[in-house]
């Protein structure tokens, strides 16, 4: 969607895939499974950047769907 200019779009998928990798990170591993989920250090390593990562593509598509609100540009619809 960032891509395709829905820029609005963007942001909310960004914000529901760190939510869901936050869950992961924070909240699944006390979860009573059978089996257990347990992440490994490298796994928690690797879901922090990603989370990273999302947190900065999210940060970027609210800046540039500021400024096509300013500039008065049309929007995608979903």
């Amino acid at each position: 969607d960032e891509y395709m200019g829905c820029t609005g779009d963007a942001v909310v998928f960004y914000s529901k895939a760190v939510r869901l990798l936050v869950f992961l990170l924070v909240e699944a591993p006390s979860l009573i499974l059978n089996p257990p989920f347990s992440l490994t250090n490298s796994d928690r390593c690797r879901l922090r950047s990603y989370i990273d990562v999302l947190n900065n593509r999210q940060s970027i598509s609210r800046s540039q769907r500021m400024a096509l609100l300013k500039g008065g540009d049309q929007q995608c619809s979903s």
